[in-house]
């Protein structure tokens, strides 16, 4: 009550404050951020998120993104020379990239004598259908291709990419974390791949396999990064529909409710300082919005 009737009493300076206030947090907005990933599910010092970063750490990334290809014509030689580009071009251009594993570097293992041989399928892209044939034949040799680089009925070939589990650090952040083992939880958050990053990789690939897309070689894209990273797309471009059209919705509804300005300006004020002070504190903080904070957010 007595908090009540001090602001009653300085109206017009608690009103400049809080405009003020909202206006100091509503300019963070450029920061915030969108987590999509199962881990932005749990804090930093949970036992489970720490024992998946420990996991990754060790063992690596234990995710990946899948290009698949279907050459209308099969496995000819015209195909392995796509192929090799579209290997190569990954290699050079998408960031982040732990491995490449397709068809062009599957490892051929052969013994002469005393001597083991493991050299790449496709070490140059083949010019003559016998060197076509060759790799046909290699590829039948070896089962563990089937149904992890070509189909069993070799009408699909894929390119597997697996992004890093950690990021390289900087000569600053080398010793940044020196006393910690490996998965504690501390400042090291930005040492592992984000959404952002993941989207970087997956638009990387999209534009990489965008230009050998045709009627002659049909392309697919998936695998759980480039989900997420589609899933972020998704909700920046729903946002941006969904909150003018609920605002929308709300002034036409106050309007049949209350029939004049007054009735409409000061709720619907409400609603979009609170929503700009509650993003707005999200980016100071930190506070990424996920895909449990969205189920919050009004229709």
């Amino acid at each position: 009550m007595v908090i009540t009737e001090f602001i009653y009493s300085k109206k017009y300076v608690a009103l400049v404050f809080l405009l003020l206030f909202t206006a100091g947090l509503a300019s963070q907005l450029g920061n915030i951020t969108i987590d999509t990933r199962d881990e932005g599910f749990f804090h930093d010092d949970d036992p489970a998120l720490i024992g998946y970063n420990d996991f990754r750490e060790r063992f690596g990334q234990d995710e990946i993104f899948i290009i698949a290809l279907q050459p209308e014509k099969g496995l000819n030689k015209e195909f392995f020379n796509t192929l090799y580009q579209i290997h190569q071009e990954l290699e050079a251009s998408v960031p982040y990239i732990d491995d490449i594993k397709s068809l062009v570097n599957g490892r051929v293992v052969r013994a002469d004598l005393d001597t083991l041989y493991v050299e790449d399928l496709v070490e140059t892209p083949p010019q003559t259908d016998e060197e076509v044939a060759r790799i046909k034949e290699l590829i039948d040799h070896f089962p563990l291709y089937e149904n992890m680089l070509v189909s069993r009925d070799r009408s699909t070939v894929s390119i597997i990419i697996k992004a890093l589990a950690i990021k390289e650090l900087s000569s600053d952040d080398l010793l940044a974390g020196f006393d910690q083992e490996p998965g504690q939880a501390g400042n090291d958050g930005d040492r592992y791949l984000s959404n952002s990053e993941s989207l970087e990789i997956t638009k990387a690939i999209q534009t990489v396999i965008k230009k050998y897309q045709g009627s002659d070689l049909k392309v697919f894209f998936t695998g759980t990064p480039a989900v997420v990273a589609e899933l972020q797309m998704s909700i920046e471009r729903d946002l941006s529909l969904i909150m003018p059209l609920s605002m929308l919705l709300i002034i036409f509804f106050l309007t049949l409710l209350y029939w004049r300005i007054s009735g409409v300006v000061y709720p619907l004020l409400v609603v979009v300082l609170s929503m700009l002070a509650t993003f707005g504190f999200m980016a100071l903080v930190g506070i990424p919005i996920t895909k449990s904070v969205l189920s919050f957010v009004p229709p």
